[in-house]
């Protein structure tokens, strides 16, 4: 169906059904929640907004500067990009020193512990358990006494001096080849510290190597190695790794990095209007923003709030009159408007982070403006799609700064985004989308990137966040939809689709058990169809609700004369009360079967409005002939009356093709006087007063019924000998463009729930 064909997709109750009495449907139509969600929604959004900002504040290199000469108001550092902060910041870290500390354990103390340790072993008659097996057998082979004293002392002497160098210099007690800088740093005190070359220094392996090394030219190779055992049983290093002083000296490296690299001063120029903007004029312009933020931390900008509290207020307050003006339903539906604030806000998140994450990618290409296009669009209709759609790209630039590039990107989105889902006939077309969004955003990233001169690579880049978005906003379109079907009971037209199938089970078991109603089904089917299209109502949810509007009668089909084929009418055997009774129960046993088959409401609300709270005439005049004070209640349709165009024109389509049937001679003058007669019955007992038809609607579904009926009827023209007369089809034809130059008319916004009339209230629907 054309877009002006589709209606608003979210049904409203009825005057019954309208929350009187509180409870959850006192919250869905209750004016002070409405107003209290657009109020939250409004404030919510506004706070996502920056404070300070450029009158352009997007701006990159070798573009051209098109807001105002900016001269600086103020003297005020020029900031580091971030990425040369963060290089300066790892170089600092990197070049801090590991620090160690002093261990007190000299050259003269380990000479000290040495000779101790070699006195002590001479002194005592058992070997020390530190020693190896080689150094206890030769410390056995040794003469015992005294007579081993001077032995032990030449070789106390050679340990010493094997020692000297290494504890001279100095002793780190880490691997050397694991500190990656060249030198290191000695905290000798708390004010003393000095940067040492890590190449002059010894750790464990090479004072080992070292003192190996001297004991092999002056001692026996049995008296080196018990000379190397009490070297390792009495090492400590000169210097100890200290992990706290290195953590808290690289702490202070990186503190030490300036974020400025100069001063802008008082008066100086930023940028000029017209200028091309160079990578000085962007760290300017960089500096100037984050100086005009930090000015504002200590204060809070008030000012700043309030400009993004009417922005928003500003925004939001063209949609809600757009609502009021020309979709009132929607307007007066808190669930309905709802949805509407609740996807705002989730683009409004979406755009604030993009601007949280600090990221070179052109990650707000990611915004999914094309499925908020998309779904507004499905749930309710294009025109508002389009409205709320322009006020969300507007919305995402301001939070982003006045980023108009991917206000405009996504706008040419979101716009056929919209177009390929405005005659949307099933849910594989939602895939459509994908190609129709990629060629929006490629059109404007082609002619934003071409007029700036960005980069190939920088567009291509671009394309292809938006290639993402393209994918994700169609098929996330359709897993919502599904949820809000679900969820909220509503039956979109793409859930109508679903049930213009004659394989129902419901539709079967008609034709087998009440074939004459399922050819009178058919029969309304056509005619509502074609009248919605005259109207530009929704010939889709005419015709399925058509479908489905007299199920009631699979019960009891041999009661209704178009099934009363082969057999004689049983109502000629019981009381016209009884039958006018049998008569009017099929709306209830129609909503019987509705509840058990779980129609959509939208489809249900046929079953009762068809008849409206028509009086059945025939029982009622033949039980006048025996009782004139007849009660006519007892012989009229319980209602309520038709809510929706829709729902008005299955009940005259029904009323129609049941006389027009019953004519003798089906001439199209007779069935035009029968069409005529009808409608306007209707119409003076108020069958009509809950639905928005107008005049000119009325007259255009009488043209429609009478091309339809006519092709049906299949009359005969009769032509004069000399001058032919105008074909009755013809006039039709003629009526029909006369019908469709006159004045159009908004619109009725049919919805899933039920429907609100003009003044926002609601209608009751029979359950």
């Amino acid at each position: 169906m054309s877009e002006h064909q589709r209606k608003v997709l979210f049904q409203q109750r009825k005057h019954g059904d309208h929350p009187q009495g509180g409870g959850s449907g006192a919250l869905r139509w209750n004016p002070w929640i409405r107003y209290g969600l657009l109020a939250v929604t409004t404030v919510a959004i506004a706070l996502l907004f920056p404070g300070s900002s450029l009158v352009q504040d997007r701006y990159e290199v070798g573009s051209i500067w098109y807001g105002d000469t900016i001269r600086a108001p103020f003297a005020f550092p020029l900031y580091k990009q971030e990425k040369d902060y963060q290089r300066d910041v790892k170089r600092a870290g990197d070049s801090a020193l590991p620090v160690y500390v002093p261990t007190g354990f000299t050259l003269a103390r380990a000479d000290d512990t040495l000779r101790k340790t070699v006195a002590a072993i001479a002194a005592s008659p058992t070997s020390p358990t530190f020693l190896s097996d080689r150094s206890k057998n030769f410390l056995a082979q040794l003469p015992p006494g005294e007579a081993r004293l001077p032995i032990l002392t030449r070789i106390a002497d050679a340990l010493v001096g094997g020692v000297n160098a290494p504890y001279s210099t100095g002793i780190i007690s880490t691997n050397k080849a694991e500190v990656p800088q060249e030198r290191l740093l000695i905290r000798r005190s708390e004010v003393y510290e000095e940067a040492v070359p890590i190449s002059t220094l010894y750790d464990s392996l090479s004072a080992l190597q070292v003192v190996e090394s001297s004991l092999a030219r002056s001692l026996m190779p049995e008296e080196a190695a018990f000379a190397v055992d009490i070297f390792i049983s009495v090492y400590q290093p000169t210097y100890q790794y200290d992990l706290r002083l290195t953590e808290e000296a690289h702490r202070n490296a990186i503190a030490s990095v300036p974020m400025t690299q100069g001063i802008v001063a008082e008066g100086e120029l930023i940028v000029a209007t017209g200028s091309e903007i160079t990578k000085s004029t962007e760290l300017k312009l960089g500096s100037y923003q984050r100086s005009l933020q930090l000015r504002e931390v200590d204060q809070k900008p008030l000012r700043q709030i309030g400009g993004n509290l009417l922005y928003m207020v500003i925004l939001i307050g063209m949609g809600t009159l757009f609502l009021i003006s020309y979709r009132p339903r929607i307007f007066h539906d808190n669930l309905q408007l709802g949805i509407i604030c609740a996807l705002l806000l989730l683009i409004g998140l979406m755009a604030f982070v993009t601007m949280m994450i600090r990221s070179t990618l052109p990650i707000e290409f990611l915004i999914l403006l094309p499925f908020f296009a998309i779904i507004i669009s499905i749930l309710f209709d294009s025109r508002t799609a389009f409205r709320w759609l322009v006020i969300a790209v507007l919305m995402v630039a301001g939070i982003r700064g006045n980023d108009f590039t991917i206000a405009i990107a996504g706008l040419a989105a979101g716009v056929l985004a919209i177009f390929t889902v405005r005659d949307i006939k099933s849910r594989t077309q939602l895939f459509r989308s994908i190609a129709f969004s990629m060629l929006g955003y490629t059109i404007a990233i082609l002619a934003l990137g071409l007029e700036r001169a960005d980069s190939i690579a920088d567009m291509s880049l671009q394309l292809g966040f938006a290639a993402i978005n393209a994918v994700i906003s169609p098929v996330l379109t359709f897993g919502v939809i599904l949820l809000i079907e679900n969820l909220f009971h509503v039956a979109t037209d793409l859930k109508l689709l679903e049930y213009d199938d004659l394989n129902h089970p419901l539709l079967r078991a008609l034709a087998d058990k009440a074939p004459g109603t399922y050819q009178h089904t058919l029969t309304i089917a056509r005619l509502a169809e074609s009248a919605a299209v005259a109207i530009n109502a929704n010939p889709l949810l005419a015709k399925v609700g058509s479908y489905f509007h007299d199920i009631g009668k699979i019960g009891r089909a041999e009661y209704f004369v178009e099934n009363q084929m082969q057999m004689g009418n049983k109502h000629d055997r019981i009381k016209p009360e009884m039958s006018a009774r049998m008569i009017r129960e099929h709306v209830l046993a129609g909503m019987d079967l509705a509840r058990q088959y779980k129609l959509p409401r939208r489809i249900a609300d046929f079953i009762p409005m068809h008849h409206g709270t028509t009086l059945i005439q025939y029982f009622y005049d033949k039980a006048k002939e025996t009782n004139p004070n007849v009660s006519q209640e007892d012989f009229r349709y319980p209602g309520p009356l038709p809510h929706s165009r829709e729902t008005a024109i299955v009940m005259l389509a029904d009323a129609v093709e049941a006389t027009t049937r019953a004519l003798p001679n089906p001439t199209p003058k007779a069935i035009e006087e029968t069409i005529d007669r009808i409608i306007k019955k209707r119409f003076s007992e108020g069958q009509l007063d809950h639905c928005e038809l107008t005049l000119a609607d009325l007259n255009r579904i009488k043209t429609a019924f009478l091309k339809n009926l006519i092709g049906m009827s299949h009359p005969r023209v009769q032509y004069k000998t000399d001058q032919p007369t105008t074909p009755p089809a013809q006039e039709v034809v003629q009526k029909t463009k006369r019908a469709a130059q006159q004045d159009p008319v908004i619109p009725y916004i049919d919805d899933a729930f039920g429907n609100l009339d003009a003044r926002g209230h609601d209608n009751e629907s029979l359950s």
